[in-house]
């Protein structure tokens, strides 16, 4: 908030990052170490991992709360981006909250869920460094083909990600399996 007094949202800019967004950076840099020296990465404590949904979830609809107030008392909503205004402290609160929070609780539901060994594993895991490479070629050729298709752009983007994702990995994995000289390099 107070950092936000000086630089409100969507303002002054040094080396590509934001002022107002360093203090949940800087929060979040000094979870990672303290988690790091006492060994979180290795697994979130469970009950540490729900205590960080429930504040995470709540802190979403502490935002929704806040904006549906903001809207009922006719109020501007550039007062939640900064300034000596009540909805700029709240708003600051709630967006801290779910910033360090959610990341505990997304990195504890990362390692409970996406640990498992599926029959995919080896041909997921050689292709990836390959899918990321050719994801862009991918995304583009997928959103420049689908302009012409009458669908909401949500429903275009939807299929552009699965569609994507999917087509990247299955042609880095072709590519990998296929051509000796890629499978050597990726």
């Amino acid at each position: 908030f107070a950092v936000r007094l000086a630089f409100p949202v969507e303002s002054e800019r040094f080396l590509d990052l934001n002022f107002y967004e360093w203090p949940a950076c800087l929060a979040l840099f000094a979870l990672g170490i303290t988690a790091s020296g006492r060994g979180w990465l290795g697994a979130v404590p469970d009950r540490l991992r729900r205590q960080s949904r429930t504040v995470a979830l709540a802190s979403v609809v502490a935002a929704a709360g806040l904006v549906a107030t903001i809207g009922l008392l006719g109020l501007d909503e550039d007062d939640l981006g900064g300034g000596l205004h009540w909805p700029a402290l709240v708003f600051a609160m709630v967006e801290s909250a779910l910033t360090v929070f959610g990341s505990v609780w997304l990195l504890g539901a990362a390692q409970r869920h996406l640990g498992r060994r599926h029959r995919f594993d080896p041909r997921l895991c050689r292709s990836a460094y390959g899918a990321f490479m050719l994801q862009g070629p991918i995304l583009i050729g997928l959103a420049v083909a689908l302009r012409p298709v009458p669908v909401p752009a949500e429903m275009k983007a939807l299929l552009v990600a699965v569609a994507g994702i999917a087509g990247s990995f299955a042609l880095a994995w072709l590519l990998i399996s296929r051509i000796p000289v890629i499978g050597r390099v990726l």
